[in-house]
């Protein structure tokens, strides 16, 4: 993300702090096709154009799933997906202020987080932080909404 800001001078997608993940609009297909330089999604060529990443420079490369809906790119949605089997989740600074709100209650690194991009993962339990799952994920402990204690992965500590 960092690189596509570097050499563009802004953000990909964003013009409000907004949190991309699997079903938002933009969704975290639309993110990866521009960071994939895939002109596919919001990356659709616009008059023979990539939309987003109208250079077509390749930010990051991950890698595709076996499965479809675990630890990687989905090739037939375009979603990539964490180990576990959530999208991954992206929050972007697109007010450029520097400043998002952690998603977590129990704020680790604090309630407003100073960066301009954060990345964070749902874990065994498919939800934001512990406790019971979502459909087709298995219970953790910890409670939800709280980084504490559960099997989350963010990008910020």
């Amino acid at each position: 993300m960092n690189g596509f800001y570097t050499d563009y001078g802004k953000y990909p997608l964003v013009t409000a702090d907004t949190i991309i993940a699997g079903s938002t609009t933009p969704s975290n297909a639309d993110l990866f096709y521009s960071l994939r330089a895939v002109a596919l999604g919001a990356n659709a060529p616009v008059n023979g154009i990539p939309a987003v990443n109208p250079r077509a420079i390749v930010f990051i490369q991950p890698p595709i799933s076996k499965t479809g809906t675990k630890g990687g790119i989905n090739t037939t949605t375009g979603i990539w997906y964490d180990p576990f089997g959530s999208p991954y989740n992206v929050m972007i600074d697109g007010s450029y202020d520097n400043q998002l709100t952690n998603p977590y209650t129990d704020a680790p690194s604090g309630t407003t987080l100073y960066l301009g991009v954060i990345v964070w993962s749902f874990g065994k339990n498919g939800r934001l932080g512990g406790g019971a799952p979502a459909a087709g994920f298995t219970t953790e402990n910890g409670t939800v909404n709280n980084f504490t204690n559960s099997s989350d992965v963010i990008s910020w500590q």
